[in-house]
C-alpha cells in the first residue's frame, strides 16, 4: 500500500504570495490617497486662485470685447457684457473667502471698479475704461498677494 503525501509547499506558497501582494497593493493605495490629501492644499485657497483667473480672464476679455464696442461694433455682439458679469459674478460668490480683515479694501476697490465697468456698459457713448481696468488688475494682483500665490 502506498502512501500518499500531498505536497503542501505549493499550494501554500501560491496563497503567501497572492495575500502578500493584495497586502501591498492596499497599502500602496492607503499611502497614495494620504499623499494625494497633502499635497491637495488648503480648499479655500483652491477655490480664491480659480476666483483669481477667472476675474483675471474676465477683465482680459473685456478689454478687448469692451474696444471693439467703442469701435463701432454692437454691444451686444461682443463678449463685453457677459465677461464683466462672470467677473462679478465668481467675485460674489467668492466673497467670504477673499474679504477679510487682511485684504477688505482690496476686495472693496475690485468690486467697485467692476461696478462702474458695468456702469459704462450702460452709457452712451461709452467712455475710455483703461483706468478701471487697470485699477481693477492692481487690486486683483493685491487680493492674490494677501492670499497667497
Amino acid at each position: 500500500m502506498a502512501i500518499y503525501r500531498e505536497s503542501p509547499t505549493r499550494w501554500r506558497q501560491r496563497l503567501l504570495a497572492i495575500i502578500v501582494a493584495m497586502v501591498l497593493v492596499i497599502v500602496v493605495a492607503i499611502v497614495a490617497l494620504l499623499v494625494g490629501r497633502s499635497v491637495g492644499g488648503d480648499p479655500s485657497k483652491i477655490v480664491a486662485h480659480t476666483v483669481f483667473d477667472t476675474v483675471a480672464q474676465s477683465l482680459d476679455l473685456f478689454s478687448i470685447e469692451y474696444d471693439k464696442a467703442r469701435g463701432g461694433s454692437a454691444l451686444a455682439q461682443t463678449g463685453a457684457p457677459g465677461a464683466i458679469r462672470k467677473a462679478a459674478f465668481a467675485l460674489t460668490d467668492a466673497k467670504d473667502i477673499l474679504r477679510n480683515a487682511n485684504n477688505a479694501a482690496a476686495y472693496d476697490a475690485l468690486q467697485a471698479d467692476i461696478a462702474a465697468l458695468t456702469t459704462a456698459l450702460n452709457t452712451s457713448p461709452l467712455p475710455d475704461a483703461t483706468v478701471q481696468i487697470n485699477d481693477a488688475n492692481a487690486q486683483l494682483a493685491k487680493l492674490r498677494a494677501a492670499i497667497g500665490g
